[in-house]
C-alpha cells in the first residue's frame, strides 16, 4: 500500500511539472521567483543567473558602482555584498498572459513591494528585467541643542 501511495505521489508530482494548465504555471512562475529571490540574496549567482534572461542579466550596470563584471555570476555576488537580503519573501497576484507573467513580490526584511515580470523560455520562466528596490535610509532627525 505504502509504495502505491508512493507511485501516486511520483506521478502527480511528474504531472504537475507540466505547462498543460494555467496552475502548474502559476506555481512553476512563484517556485522561479522564489528561488531567483533566495539565491539573489545569498550571492549565489549560478542560481540567480540560470532564472534571468540575457536582457536582466545587462540590468546590473544600472545597479553597480564601477564596472560591469561580464560573468553574471560574479555581479550578482557584487549585489548581494552591498544589499540588504531580503527575508520572508512572499509571490502572489500572478497574472499569466500565454508567454508572459507579472507577479507581485513583498518582503518583510526589508519591507519591499514591487511587480516582477517573466517570460516563458523553453520550459521554463525567467525574469525578463532585474527587480530592484532602492530605498534611501536616512539617519533620525535629532534636535538643535537650545543654547
Amino acid at each position: 500500500m505504502k509504495r502505491t501511495l508512493l507511485t501516486i505521489a511520483v506521478v502527480l508530482t511528474v504531472a504537475g511539472c507540466g505547462h498543460s494548465d494555467g496552475g502548474s504555471n502559476r506555481a512553476l512562475v512563484e517556485r522561479t521567483i522564489e528561488q531567483y529571490f533566495h539565491a539573489a540574496a545569498f550571492g549565489d549567482g549560478e542560481t540567480a543567473c540560470h532564472f534571468l534572461t540575457a536582457q536582466a542579466r545587462h540590468g546590473f550596470g544600472a545597479l553597480l558602482d564601477g564596472p560591469v563584471a561580464r560573468d553574471c555570476r560574479t555581479n550578482v555576488k557584487r549585489v548581494a555584498r552591498a544589499s540588504f537580503p531580503m527575508h520572508f519573501t512572499h509571490v502572489n497576484q500572478i497574472v499569466i498572459n500565454d508567454d508572459r507573467a507579472t507577479a507581485r513580490v513583498t518582503s518583510e526584511r526589508p519591507p519591499y513591494s514591487g511587480s516582477v515580470v517573466l517570460v516563458r523560455h523553453a520550459r521554463s520562466w525567467k525574469l525578463l528585467y532585474l527587480p530592484v528596490a532602492i530605498h534611501t535610509h536616512q539617519l533620525p532627525r535629532v534636535a538643535a541643542p537650545h543654547h
